[in-house]
């Protein structure tokens, strides 16, 4: 039987996929014929937007147990957000899809700090919204009376290294291999717990 894993994101998506691509790290290095892994992404994506995007579409698709999402970080730049909603919103979401699909277990990617950069100095707002999101995701997906196999990843080799763009917000060849290698022992692990 072949286990289904969906990862769902925004331009982070979308650069791992190609970063995949070009490392011939196809199927995030996990056997063919047990394990299947599907790229979603859309740039610019927001969570708010996700439950009219074609996201749920894909889920229906390929049908995935595990879903793991890549969201939030379009969403904090404002000083106007909310992020605290903005994570009980993904995380509602993704409870609605799961009762609608065969999702038994949900990852979410915390989002990652930003660097000096462009971005930086437009968003002063972002990192206490970026922590407080990310604060709130975990204490959600900790009351596991609500949500038993909703987690958050915990990416703490990444803030080793400076792995960021001059952008201040993707990340470079190093970050994207240290990314990759993340969620895919997270994906991994998650097996486990099923």
């Amino acid at each position: 039987m072949v286990f289904h894993t969906l990862y769902l994101g925004h331009s982070f998506a979308r650069r791992l996929d190609q970063f995949m691509q070009a490392k011939h790290f196809d199927n995030f290095g996990l056997e063919l014929g047990t394990d299947s892994v599907q790229v979603w992404h859309q740039g610019g994506q927001r969570i708010d937007r996700l439950h009219v995007s074609s996201a749920f579409s894909c889920i229906q698709q390929f049908s995935p147990s595990l879903v793991v999402l890549d969201f939030g970080t379009n969403d904090l730049d404002s000083a106007t957000a909310d992020p605290q909603r903005l994570a009980h919103t993904l995380v509602s979401l993704v409870a609605d899809w799961s009762h609608h699909s065969n999702i038994s277990c949900a990852l979410f990617c915390p989002v990652l700090p930003r660097g000096p950069g462009r971005y930086a100095a437009r968003s002063p707002a972002f990192e206490s919204n970026r922590i407080l999101f990310n604060q709130t995701l975990l204490d959600i997906c900790k009351r596991t009376h609500l949500h038993a196999h909703f987690h958050v990843l915990q990416h703490s080799r990444m803030l080793n290294i400076a792995p960021l763009l001059l952008d201040g917000v993707h990340l470079n060849q190093a970050g994207l291999k240290k990314y990759y290698f993340s969620l895919r022992r997270a994906i991994i692990r998650a097996k486990t717990l099923l």
